[in-house]
């Protein structure tokens, strides 16, 4: 899945990625809940919490976007979706964007800078 940056075109993109860093206290908990959640084996309760705290961790502003996709970077070349949550009344997670096609959780993703730190808004062609 490719990713563009859409500082360029007009508008608010609707999705904002955001990269799930493993380098806090308890990551390596989060680490095997990313490998997981993005192998497709199902999550328990507390698994899901603290997947949701880890991508939406540091949003200021989620009325941003409508969708919040949690970007893990596998290896130093590789990025993988590890969440996908669809903002309303609720912060509900989601498998794949129905909205976008071939969007689902353990998709690769390309087109992100290579410093890419903080999350930013981007659009799914």
């Amino acid at each position: 899945m490719q990713i563009d940056d859409d500082k360029s075109n007009h508008g608010q993109s609707d999705i904002l990625i955001v990269p799930i860093l493993t380098t806090d206290p308890g990551s390596k908990d989060l680490e095997q809940i990313i490998i997981k959640n993005t192998s497709y084996f199902f999550l328990e309760p507390d698994e899901m919490t603290f997947l949701k705290q880890a991508t939406l961790k540091g949003q200021q502003d989620l009325s941003k976007g409508k969708f919040v996709i949690g970007v893990w970077s596998r290896y130093q070349t590789e990025t993988v979706i590890a969440s996908i949550y669809q903002i309303g009344d609720d912060i509900e997670y989601l498998d794949s964007l129905p909205e976008y096609k071939n969007c689902r959780v353990g998709d690769l993703v390309t087109g992100l800078p290579a410093d890419f730190q903080v999350a930013e808004g981007f659009f799914i062609k």
